[in-house]
């Protein structure tokens, strides 16, 4: 299994995110029981990130102790966690820090896009300049209803695998 070359064909962004996730990929790597990344997870990472704009900066990856595999990006305040379970289902949740929280889980088969338009006020938090006063330049609560235009950089809409 091959993990580390992220870059697929047609990408909009090379997955950095997933660059070290090999030490994952064997049982126990957390020195107990833990169960290597399932191929599903890196998969659906993979078809996620390769959908993002971009704008939005490079986050980490995390595993489960299950199999999972989650991305995580942080910003200030800004908090977004998306979570690739071993069945099928995807966690988000993201927060600004202060009047902004929100965390859902998606059923298995959920679309690209879809999970993109659950995350799409993060992702705006994620990539809106920041002023010298420490100040964004937006009104998250009231953009979040159409971001998701700016974040489709293709027409295919990908599936995911359960």
């Amino acid at each position: 299994m091959e993990y580390v070359s992220t870059f697929q064909l047609g990408s909009a962004r090379v997955a950095l995110e997933l660059s070290g996730i090999d030490a994952f990929n064997v049982a126990g790597w957390d020195g107990e029981d833990a169960e290597p990344v399932s191929d599903g997870c890196v998969y659906a990472a993979k078809a996620f990130l390769d959908r993002l704009s971009l704008d939005v900066p490079v986050g980490n990856a995390m595993a489960g102790t299950d199999g999972s595999l989650g991305l995580y990006w942080e910003r200030q305040d800004v908090e977004l966690y998306v979570d690739f379970r071993v069945d099928g289902r995807i966690r988000v949740y993201y927060t600004d820090g202060e009047d902004l929280s929100r965390e859902l889980v998606l059923p298995i088969g959920t679309f690209i896009d879809d999970i993109l338009e659950s995350v799409g006020p993060a992702l705006l938090m994620l990539t809106t300049p920041v002023n010298a006063g420490g100040e964004e330049h937006a009104d998250f609560q009231h953009l979040a209803a159409w971001w998701v235009q700016d974040y489709v950089l293709a027409p295919t809409n990908y599936a995911l695998a359960a």
